[in-house]
């Protein structure tokens, strides 16, 4: 007996050449996605139909007592329609925006900005600390940053350790976390520990920075002296020119898939070397800070990235790098800024251009 082959049209306004693809994936039975390209649910509508298309097909073979190798092949088509609908979707030009195993990565993220200025008015007062403040959240909130939400982002001023504790607790909760510290800072013993100073009374060793999510960076802009901090005046290069387009979806997708590529470990950044001092100035405000994120825009504007094929990622020991090179120059080699980091190929993302 010929084998039968079946054929189920649904007429449609648009996608013609998307749904002739399809047809020539699924191979001998053909199909028709009916959906108008303007409807916000035509996607839904093309697996709806998929779904009632296996569903009488299996009836009916089952009637017509067609063998079970064709009728588990209809069975299956609704996994290789969806895979056709995702490979064709975006584009053959573009598999990079294919995500592996055909599933959204998300990655729940926590970012601690902790801020120390001092007192307005006193030799202590840091005035380029508000800044470093303000700098890095528009840096992690902007599509080269990550797309970090404000949701994610606490930014603490002059907190109490309390609240620190607590922010902390939320941070080893989530999957990636990010914490920097600017302000006053000294050191004690060799080697010992760095003890930065949230407020103006209050002094925490930095290792409870330490802690947080398995994967983890810390960035600790602050003198490592015993005296207080001597703040230096330098001026900036000017600020980057604008580089590749960026899509915000995108630049957070990829870096949370860069996130979860990687192992379990943390980075972190001193902004000088023991018994150094961090330099600032009162516009531009830490050298370190400033670098950092300088470095990681003319990074972007250099860049030949065509994202709309590929994209890019900026790990943090690549920024560091960087900015350790700038802050030398900066200081004349009175600052030298240290990096601790595993050793694995993968490191975590500062920056993504996609």
């Amino acid at each position: 007996m010929a084998k039968r082959k079946t054929s189920f049209r649904l007429f449609c306004w648009n996608e013609a050449s998307y749904t002739r693809r399809c047809v020539e994936n699924l191979g001998w039975c053909s199909i028709w996605v009916a959906c108008c390209a303007r409807c916000p649910l035509r996607h839904c509508l093309g697996s709806a139909i998929a779904w009632r298309i296996v569903a009488r097909s299996y009836v009916v073979g089952s009637f017509c007592g067609w063998s079970r190798r064709a009728t588990c092949d209809i069975y299956n088509i609704r996994s290789r329609f969806d895979c056709c609908h995702r490979t064709f979707r975006k584009g053959e030009h573009s598999p990079r925006r294919i995500v592996e195993n055909h599933e959204e990565i998300t990655v729940n993220r926590k970012a601690l900005i902790i801020a120390s200025p001092g007192k307005k008015g006193t030799d202590g007062y840091l005035p380029g600390v508000e800044r470093d403040m303000k700098r890095y959240k528009e840096f992690l909130k902007s599509p080269l940053g990550g797309a970090w939400r404000d949701d994610e982002i606490a930014v603490l001023e002059n907190p109490s350790k309390a609240i620190v504790d607590v922010n902390i607790i939320l941070q080893s909760m989530a999957d990636y976390s990010f914490t920097v510290f600017c302000g006053h800072g000294r050191h004690i013993g060799n080697p010992g520990s760095t003890y930065v100073q949230i407020n103006d009374v209050t002094e925490i060793d930095s290792n409870l920075l330490r802690k947080g999510a398995e994967k983890h960076t810390l960035i600790l802009d602050c003198c490592r002296v015993v005296y207080p901090t001597i703040v230096m005046d330098s001026v900036m290069a000017k600020r980057a020119a604008e580089g590749p387009t960026l899509n915000p979806q995108e630049c957070r997708r990829f870096f949370d898939q860069r996130i979860s590529e990687c192992a379990s470990g943390i980075v972190v950044m001193h902004a000088c070397s023991l018994n150094e001092t961090a330099g600032e100035t009162s516009n531009e405000g830490g050298y370190f800070s400033s670098a950092i994120v300088k470095c990681s825009r003319s990074w972007h504007q250099n860049s030949d990235t065509d994202t709309e094929k590929q994209y890019s990622i900026l790990s943090a020991s690549r920024a560091f790098d960087l900015a350790d090179t700038d802050v030398k120059a900066r200081s004349g080699g009175r600052q030298n800024p240290t990096i601790e980091k595993p050793r694995v190929e993968k490191q975590f993302p500062f920056a993504v251009i996609a």
